[in-house]
């Protein structure tokens, strides 16, 4: 595996959460710890390769308990849903482009 290469954990991400081909993906900054909303890549949402602004959607719970531990949703500033869990963390967005959308939003907002 080469220096650059993506870590398992990541490549899982990219691979299964992402549905991109093996080897065939961006760069992605990895694995955000902590994630509590901003610029990223969450899994399962699309096919379109690009990364959203998220913030957390407003619970009366921390989140949900699921087969892949507590499970915190999502909601892009495009109205993209996704979700973060200990088997499908939230990515860094490295070279991926920003979601037109998200990015118009953001600007308006006076968010980064």
């Amino acid at each position: 595996m080469k220096e650059t290469d993506p870590s398992p954990e990541v490549r899982y991400v990219l691979e299964q959460g992402l549905g991109c081909a093996p080897g065939s993906y961006k760069a992605s900054g990895g694995v955000i710890e902590n994630f509590t909303g901003g610029w990223a890549i969450l899994c399962f949402v699309g096919r379109n390769e690009r990364s959203h602004y998220w913030r957390k959607m407003k619970l009366s719970v921390a989140g949900i308990i699921t087969r892949n531990g507590l499970t915190v949703p999502y909601e892009s500033l495009c109205h993209a849903e996704g979700a973060v869990s200990d088997r499908t963390p939230a990515l860094h967005r490295g070279d991926f482009p920003r979601c037109k959308t998200c990015q118009r939003i953001a600007h308006r907002w006076g968010m980064k």
